[in-house]
């Protein structure tokens, strides 16, 4: 199982995204994150 955090400026582009992945049988999206660097140590 691959855990995948989507992170990008754009809320539409980022829920777009994760609803590709999630449609994969091995892709988990463990959460959405939109406004960039500041904000990608919450995946951490």
């Amino acid at each position: 199982m691959i855990r995948t955090l989507v992170v990008d400026d754009h809320a539409t582009v980022c829920e777009g995204f994760a609803a590709l992945l999630a449609a994969r049988p091995n892709i988990e999206v463990i959460g959405q994150v939109t406004g960039g660097r500041p904000r990608i140590s919450s995946g951490a």
